[in-house]
């Protein structure tokens, strides 16, 4: 009966070793797994551009190639899905770990209605065109606005 007693202690003090050697395993290696995560550097979007191509097929195997050989990751998703477009869009985008690289701002256009690039000097032809508009708008409003002050119309005095 002692012998018995004396086996099932050890067993007892075993069981308890290998379950304090197997918490301090278990929590060592998640120490790790945390310190190496840890050291992992954040990967942010530098660079989007869009490859544009004819079909499903074609288009999505072309971009792929492209977007490989100038160092892009390619999406598989076509963006003009549900448009009345024949062509296929791609999506590639560049990566870095410089966070004053990173992309942090996107602004969309929608191409159809009427969207134009300018040159600086186009760009100021524009404007001034616009000005000139505006103020003939304006010129226009004061005019009648006046008169009607000047008629005692309630509006115009409010």
């Amino acid at each position: 009966m002692t012998m018995t007693m004396t086996k099932n202690k050890t067993r007892k003090y075993i069981i308890g070793f290998i379950a304090m050697v197997l918490a301090i395993c278990t929590g060592f290696i998640s120490m790790v797994q945390l310190t190496a995560k840890a050291f992992e550097p954040t990967v942010y979007v530098d660079d989007v551009k869009i490859y544009v191509g004819n079909t499903d097929y074609d288009a999505y195997n072309m971009a792929k190639e492209y977007f490989r050989q100038i160092g892009y990751e390619c999406t598989n998703i076509d963006l003009n899905v549900g448009t009345d477009t024949d062509k296929t869009a791609i999506l590639g985008y560049h990566t870095t770990t410089n966070r004053d690289m990173a992309i942090t701002d996107i602004r969309l256009v929608a191409m159809d209605t009427g969207y134009q690039l300018y040159d600086y000097d186009g760009m100021v032809e524009y404007l001034a065109s616009q000005k000139a508009g505006t103020a003939q708008a304006m010129y226009s409003a004061s005019v009648v606005f006046i008169d009607n002050y000047n008629a005692g119309s309630p509006r115009a005095i409010d």
